[in-house]
């Protein structure tokens, strides 16, 4: 008997029109998509989820009627959560003819791989980079900036006011900021202090380490000297943990808020003692706004795959392959130019919500799930966007930041829920050529009561 997923792809009336012009080009039209992912190094805990939405993603498309004629392809290369390994997976993906790349994860390492595909003029969407740098290295408006960069999570100059205005919540007032010293640690950490310092009689100090650094005994010496009233951890999944587990090794108990790097379960498996040593911290990670396409992804990837959770960036992920898919249907084109040319005018609602690309590339995203570790799982505590905090647990203490009554069973329950509702849902193991599982789906079709463009069937 054959499982029939809807996936909810209300793509604007701006891309209506131009996907008409899908029927002026030669049908059975390949398009390669190339996923930079790191499957090795700091970020490596969280590369499943991304191939997992990526390869949901080229499902939906392939069975989607408005993108008859055209058949994508999707293939993955390693960036060793390093500059260095990200430009020669660029390298690789460029060597076998990819249109587009949807990548990297990590600000200095897509940063890396854009000199390559600026050179040979592929197009990048990135996942998971969020540092305000981006926004000007590769601007759109500049001559010789021509667009190359392109990103679906809010910048880092947003994450920045989220961290900020949490740690005002607990009325905080001296702040250490410890980051990695690379593009994503230093710009979220300079706008977490200035967005901080905003606020009158409020001071924060921004300690740095390496990348490749694993004994962290000198770092928190350093942090626990400044007698801070708040920790905010602008880390990987690797290297984070080895600092929380330390952090707690000295005695620290205070307040301590996580950025979206260290926001996933995943990084509960990095190193012993890790889940134990983060009880208590508040987490921030750019999320979908409620809507129907995002509940409709949420439902569609947890039936797909029902093994896994916490998955962060899945949402994201995946609407970077569809923008790709969009506008190579606008231009009826796979060249490299074309697809640029049309990014811009992009507009749909996917798995994050409603979607679209400002002047510089960026997402017009802003939306934040607040979360709170408690007995080794991580629950969804507040949201945040243009209005500022808004608390939904009334369980959690907003001052103490501790819930009233929590036991681990409840804790996963309910953290599988939510997280499924914020598009972060679940997971089981792929094929090697990267076919999807047989779904489960009798709960998520009630989701779906909306009105769909696309029809997906899983056989």
């Amino acid at each position: 008997m054959k499982k029939i997923i809807f996936i909810t792809l209300m793509i604007g009336a701006l891309m209506l029109a131009p996907a008409a012009a899908n029927s002026s080009l030669d049908q059975d039209v390949s398009v390669k998509v190339g996923l930079l992912t790191p499957q090795s190094g700091g970020l490596s805990a969280y590369s499943g989820g991304f191939e997992r939405a990526a390869q949901l993603a080229v499902w939906d498309l392939n069975n989607d009627s408005a993108f008859e004629g055209y058949t994508f392809d999707l293939s993955v290369y390693d960036t060793q959560t390093s500059p260095e390994g990200s430009s020669t997976a660029m390298t690789a993906a460029v060597d076998a003819g990819v249109h587009y790349v949807v990548g990297a994860a990590g600000s200095s390492n897509t940063l890396a791989a854009l000199a390559v595909a600026k050179a040979n003029k592929v197009p990048m969407i990135s996942y998971a980079s969020t540092s305000p740098l981006i926004t000007t290295v590769d601007d759109h408006a500049v001559d010789g900036d021509e667009g190359y960069l392109w990103r679906t999570p809010p910048s880092d100059a947003l994450q920045g006011k989220v961290l900020a205005d949490l740690a005002n919540s607990a009325d905080a007032s001296n702040m250490v900021i410890v980051a990695l010293d690379n593009a994503y640690g230093s710009g979220l950490a300079n706008s977490t202090k200035d967005n901080f310092e905003l606020t009158a009689g409020n001071s924060a100090t921004i300690v740095t380490y390496a990348e490749t650094q694993t004994d962290f005994a000198t770092t928190v010496q350093t942090v626990l000297a400044e007698e801070p009233d708040v920790v905010v951890a602008i880390s990987y999944a690797t290297d984070g943990s080895l600092f929380f587990v330390e952090l707690d090794a000295q005695g620290y108990s205070g307040l301590v808020i996580g950025a979206d790097g260290v926001a996933d379960e995943g990084i509960f498996s990095e190193s012993d003692g890790t889940a134990a040593a983060m009880e208590g911290f508040v987490l921030v990670k750019p999320s979908a706004v409620a809507s129907n396409s995002s509940a409709a992804f949420a439902a569609a990837y947890a039936a797909a795959y029902p093994d896994e959770s916490g998955d962060i960036y899945t949402a994201e992920t995946y609407d970077a392959v569809m923008a790709g898919a969009l506008a190579v249907l606008a231009g009826a084109s796979t060249d490299g130019e074309d697809i640029i040319a049309n990014l811009g005018d992009v507009s749909f609602d996917g798995a994050t919500g409603p979607l679209g690309f400002d002047e510089n590339g960026d997402s017009t995203a802003g939306f934040y799930q607040i979360s709170a570790v408690a007995s080794a799982a991580i629950k969804a505590v507040a949201t945040w966007d243009s209005n500022g905090l808004n608390w939904t647990d009334s369980t959690f203490d907003t001052t103490a930041w501790t819930f009233a009554e929590v036991t681990s069973s409840e804790t996963s329950s309910e953290t599988s829920s939510e997280t499924s509702s914020a598009t972060n849902s679940t997971s089981s193991e792929t094929s090697e050529e990267g076919g999807l599982p047989l779904p489960v789906i009798a709960s998520a079709i009630s989701v779906f009561a909306v009105t769909f463009i696309a029809r997906r069937k899983f056989n």
